[in-house]
């Protein structure tokens, strides 16, 4: 198969190599997914840098990912080839965080494009109950499901944000998810920007902007993790 491999950590030229590799086979509970769309998550980038001590090159690196199922391994329903699927983390279940519900922080976790190939290649091998089928969305579209939305969805799953006024810190990406979902919700957003252009895009999808020491939120969401 044709695939993006990690050979290095350090800039783009230096790093990814466009080469050529076996193509994968299913071992039992797995499924073989034929990549139709990959994403570039800002974790791509610092995967690359070299920020991560798990991540051992030479592997496939990316995370977001959709495809069709063209393959099974033992133990898996043969139903599943031909369907469209969307790819998630790889969890055990079964650990202290898994078991409250805080599955990003599983202890035994196994992340696509850090600890196995990843979606920058022409296919995928995942445990088959990380393969979510789906129809009717464009897998261009879909793509954003395996980790901004997603993410978005899991916040507000530990959070209750229905009728309280809620600021969210950040207008990337994954802020702006996030304050599009509370906003379904119930909830009375605005979005904390000091980009003119962003604060211009929050206001077209109808949330509100976070004016200079504005107070008394009844919840804020921090999606930017540093100081201001």
């Amino acid at each position: 198969m044709r695939a993006v491999q990690l050979i290095k950590f350090g800039a783009p030229q230096e790093a990814l190599q466009y080469t050529e590799l076996p193509d994968p086979t299913p071992g039992p509970g797995e499924v073989l997914v034929k990549i139709e769309a990959a994403g570039v998550c800002g974790r791509d980038l610092v995967v690359r840098k070299g920020a991560f001590p798990h991540v051992k090159p030479p592997i496939i690196p990316g995370h977001e990912g959709v495809g069709k199922v063209i393959d099974v391994g033992a133990g898996v329903e043969r139903d599943l080839i031909g369907m469209r699927v969307f790819l998630s983390a790889i969890y055990d279940g079964t650990c202290d965080y898994c078991r409250r519900g805080f599955e990003n922080l599983c202890r035994n976790a196994e992340l696509l494009g850090e600890m196995r190939n990843g979606t920058y290649g022409e296919y995928v091998v995942i445990p088959a109950k990380f393969a979510h089928p789906f129809h009717g969305v464009d897998p261009k579209a879909a793509v954003l499901a395996t980790c901004p939305i997603s993410t978005a969805v899991y916040v507000l799953k530990h959070i209750d944000v229905e009728r309280k006024k809620v600021l969210v810190v950040g207008a990337g990406g994954t802020g702006i998810y996030i304050a599009q979902l509370a906003k379904v919700r119930g909830a009375e957003v605005y979005v904390s920007t000091r980009s003119p252009e962003k604060a211009s895009v929050l206001k077209e999808l109808g949330l509100g902007v976070a004016t200079e020491g504005e107070k008394d939120f009844d919840v804020v969401i921090d999606t930017v993790g540093a100081p201001r």
